[in-house]
């Protein structure tokens, strides 16, 4: 009776002891299940964003080619107006630089090294500043502009009016003229103080001003600079939040297996 009854508690310790490594097993399972699903999440997440970063960059060294194509703009800076040019400088280096990180990131996410991941994070905080700086600028240029081109065309014109000016300012005016197909600073009525008129009054853009028809270009260039900013900035700050996640993921895992 004795032996049965022993017989009997060693079964049910068994089986108690079996229940119980089941339910751990289970337990574990759904945790790992768990784990993969949010480091599959992660990881595709990080790739994407990493990626869309580094096209991103891409498309913005194309659009600093095409504004350096622009005669339009390349004729500014002849009369100290250099606000497209500065923004794309910032906008150059700061891209330049993303095309590393965007790299950077998407080999952090497809191998899961640690070593990517942080040098993506510590970079894209300086894109972000960049892009933000780029676009901040250009919020500020569009809003000065005006006075200082007016200021810069108000000079040029009185030179050339009263023949005290040089060659070179000669040069410069009737480059702009040329170039933005316009008459003095707001038409032909600027020349009437001449003893022989300018040429351009004669011509068909006698009624075109250069003041309005620089500051219509400057102004539609700086804002899409600023937009190329901002939008910029957006897209990494995502970017740094995905990689950051994940690498915090990576370092808690390899914590909780040692």
């Amino acid at each position: 009776m004795q032996n049965a009854c022993t017989c009997a508690r060693a079964c049910l310790s068994v089986h108690y002891y079996q229940v119980r490594g089941l339910t751990r097993t289970k337990h574990f399972t759904m945790a790992t299940t768990s784990g993969s699903r949010d480091i599959a999440w992660l990881r595709g997440l990080t790739g994407v964003a990493s990626l869309a970063a580094w096209t991103y960059s891409c498309g913005c060294l194309a659009y600093c080619v095409y504004l350096l194509l622009r005669i339009e703009l390349a004729i500014l800076p002849s009369i100290g107006i250099i606000d497209v040019q500065a923004g794309m400088v910032i906008i150059i280096c700061t891209s330049a630089l993303t095309m590393i990180t965007g790299m950077a990131g998407t080999c952090g996410a497809i191998t899961l090294k640690k070593e990517p991941l942080l040098l993506h994070c510590c970079l894209t905080t300086f894109e972000c500043l960049g892009y933000l700086s780029a676009g901040t600028f250009a919020l500020h240029n569009r809003v000065t502009v005006g006075s200082r081109l007016e200021i810069s065309l108000n000079e040029l014109l009185n030179n050339f009016v009263a023949s005290t000016g040089s060659d070179e300012d000669a040069l410069k005016l009737y480059s702009l003229q040329t170039v933005l197909r316009c008459c003095g600073k707001n038409g032909g009525q600027d020349f009437q103080a001449m003893e022989k008129p300018h040429v351009c009054v004669r011509g068909t853009v006698a009624h075109h001003g250069c003041l309005r028809a620089a500051l219509n270009l400057l102004a539609s260039e700086i804002f899409h600079q600023s937009c190329v900013g901002f939008a910029g900035a957006f897209l990494l700050l995502f970017s740094l939040f995905s990689a950051a996640s994940l690498m915090s993921y990576l370092r808690n895992c390899q914590q909780n297996e040692e």
